[in-house]
């Protein structure tokens, strides 16, 4: 009865023609180049059952060469292992999980990644999106991959899954030279913005000082020449009474609250600095 019920509110798809099936469907069509051979399609498919075998989704017996029922289903079983489309096709998404490792600020180095990291710096690089190749997963390379996510219309979460894998490897459009200016800041452009931001916060600190220590009348040029001075300090003054406190996770907008510390203690830090400099 209930299963009666179900099929009449759902009822199955009509079969589509063969013709109309292929039209639809761009998953199964075939990429063309001019290095398309038999041969390379049959490397190709031992190599994507070598892949499957190291992941254990084939075992060493079902290795064939051709692209058969066992094949199909372990890559059925691999796409919906990691949240993929399942439909037994190998394209370039599926291609991207098979041979490349996800890749993230927190999580990178749990394994040796470091050749990919390599590869995925150099990429970042060349493409203008970051300023030098550490080898690491470091905080410039996530911010880097976050600006070559937006840059391409990406999620921008600082995560190289498969689908950056895909864009980063040539599955992308050019984007127009319009929107440069608005969603591809250069590497040095984001610190100099970043600065920006923690002497305004240093100067925020200086301005409004609700604790009292020496409530000079400071002028708004004054403040700002004193708030520059004290980034130089600042980092330094953060770590000694807050250690490691710049180097974790903070939310957004705390991100400069210590900075804010820093311009309310202006003067006992400038007398200690004066301090140490007679």
């Amino acid at each position: 009865m209930v299963w009666n019920v179900f099929k009449a509110l759902f009822p199955s798809p009509k079969t589509i023609p063969a013709a109309i099936a292929w039209e639809n469907d761009l998953s199964i069509r075939p990429v063309l180049h001019s290095k398309r051979t038999p041969a390379l399609l049959q490397k190709a498919t031992f190599d994507l059952q070598s892949k499957l075998m190291a992941k254990g989704f084939l075992t060493r017996d079902q290795i064939s060469g051709l692209f058969d029922q066992p094949t199909r289903l372990a890559v059925e079983a691999f796409q919906f292992s990691n949240g993929l489309k399942v439909d037994g096709v190998v394209g370039p998404l599926t291609w991207a999980a098979l041979c490349y490792p996800t890749l993230a600020l927190n999580t990178a180095g749990a394994q040796d990644h470091s050749s990919d990291i390599l590869r995925l710096q150099k990429i970042l690089v060349k493409e203008g999106f970051q300023a030098e190749i550490t080898g690491e997963f470091d905080r410039a390379t996530d911010k880097a991959l976050r600006r070559f996510q937006r840059y391409y219309g990406l999620r921008a979460d600082g995560v190289c899954g498969p689908v950056t894998w895909t864009m980063m490897l040539g599955q992308r459009l050019v984007p127009q030279r319009s929107l440069w200016p608005w969603s591809r800041l250069s590497y040095q452009g984001e610190r100099i913005a970043e600065q920006l931001l923690i002497i305004a916060a240093v100067w925020a600190g200086i301005r409004w000082n609700p604790l009292g220590i020496e409530q000079e009348e400071l002028s708004l040029l004054a403040a700002l020449v004193l708030a520059y001075g004290l980034t130089m300090v600042g980092p330094f003054t953060i770590e000694k009474v807050l250690p490691n406190s710049l180097s974790r996770d903070h939310h957004p907008l705390l991100r400069y609250a210590p900075y804010v510390m820093v311009g309310l203690l202006w003067s006992p830090i400038l007398k200690a600095v004066t301090a140490a400099l007679s």
